[in-house]
């Protein structure tokens, strides 16, 4: 090809696209742009930390556990327990986790709170 050939040449003209875009992708395109939602990009511990109250989320997370628990106690291979061993650590973490994000938000409420003047509202923290 001359120089002149290769400016213009597009591989689209050549071949045609291999991939189609599902019915889904073209529903959504057709629908329009959505407005994005203003998040840090955890939107579903966002929603927990919103919307729920800590002593709640932790008897949820607690009733996990002891679940694991059980599930390992029954006669399973020993694949089985060690999944579950690894997801009662995870769930572990994930409730000290959202202690300390609900124990911040508690303290970053409080701090607006004082420098706007006002009493601090009362807690609404839940029972272990």
């Amino acid at each position: 090809m001359t120089k002149k050939k290769l400016e213009t040449f597009k591989v689209a003209e050549k071949h045609a696209p291999r991939v189609k875009p599902s019915a889904g992708a073209a529903k959504t395109a057709a629908e329009g742009p959505q407005a994005p939602k203003e998040t840090l990009g955890f939107a579903r511990i966002e929603e927990v930390l919103d919307a729920s109250m800590p002593g709640d989320v932790q008897r949820s997370l607690v009733q996990l556990t002891d679940s694991l628990d059980t599930y390992m106690s029954d006669n399973r291979g020993q694949k089985e327990r060690a999944q579950a061993k690894r997801a009662k650590i995870a769930v572990e973490r994930t409730i000290d986790l959202l202690a300390y994000l609900f124990a911040t938000k508690e303290a970053m409420i409080a701090s607006l709170t004082q420098s706007e003047g006002k009493k601090p509202a009362p807690s609404k923290r839940g029972t272990k």
